[in-house]
């Protein structure tokens, strides 16, 4: 049973790239782009995410300081220019979409009378440790005065913490949502399935055990196979 459902959920999110949407804006400021993967089954046995949607952004972060004062410290503060100011520019990427690991693959799909339930964790930000940010490609448009290599880390850590809530919108996790009950739903429809129902999990919710009930065939396997022509008298 185990075998036969990773092969299934392999064989769903190897298929899930033919149900990607395409690139599209989200305001001046906000691009997304929702696609999805087509990972080999082996990768899915190792990673078993699920990515549906990914968004993409720049991050803006400015800080401003009280220069040290120096021997120029009266002079600056008299034309103004007592203040260091920094403009930091984070690229960042958030990958939202469901950890497979967290959820017991015997209750991942199970059938119901006719139909086949599947089962899908809560939808969530899917970056390794939650770091949505590339510190590497930042860009310093405004930079005066010092800054230490601590008070840069406040600046990327602040960056991250903005992309995260950006990102952890109803808006943004309904469309994850959508689109994941849509990939399985179509991919287990193609498979032979009929009736296919897949429900999304919140957060904290717990997959619930149906009722035993053997597993559906396929509509393929359900077709009568034809009769055999009767034996010619002699």
């Amino acid at each position: 049973m185990r075998t036969i459902i990773s092969i299934l959920i392999g064989v769903a999110l190897a298929c899930a790239a033919v149900f990607g949407l395409s690139k599209c804006g989200f305001s001046d400021y906000f691009a997304y782009e929702v696609k999805a993967g087509n990972p080999s089954l082996d990768e899915v046995t190792t990673a078993e995410k699920l990515k549906v949607l990914t968004v993409s952004d720049e991050i803006m972060v400015t800080r401003t300081k009280a220069k040290s004062e120096g021997k120029l410290g009266f002079l600056r503060s008299k034309i103004g220019a007592n203040e260091a100011k920094i403009c930091a520019i984070y690229p960042a990427i958030a990958n939202i979409g469901f950890d497979l690991a967290k959820v017991d693959k015997n209750k991942m799909i199970q059938p119901k009378g006719d139909s086949l339930i599947i089962f899908l964790p809560a939808v969530e930000i899917l970056n390794k440790d939650g770091k949505t940010i590339s510190e590497s490609e930042v860009k310093f448009p405004i930079q005066n005065g010092d800054w230490s290599n601590a008070e840069l880390g406040e600046l990327a850590k602040q960056a991250n913490a903005d992309m995260l809530q950006k990102c952890q919108t109803e808006e943004f996790f309904t469309m994850a949502a959508d689109q994941g009950r849509r990939i399985m739903k179509t991919t287990f429809e193609s498979l032979g399935f009929n009736k296919v129902r897949v429900e999304v999990m919140k957060q904290g919710e717990e997959i619930p055990t149906l009722a035993a009930a053997p597993m559906p065939a396929p509509a393929s396997a359900n077709e009568a196979a034809p009769e055999a022509a009767p034996a010619a008298s002699n």
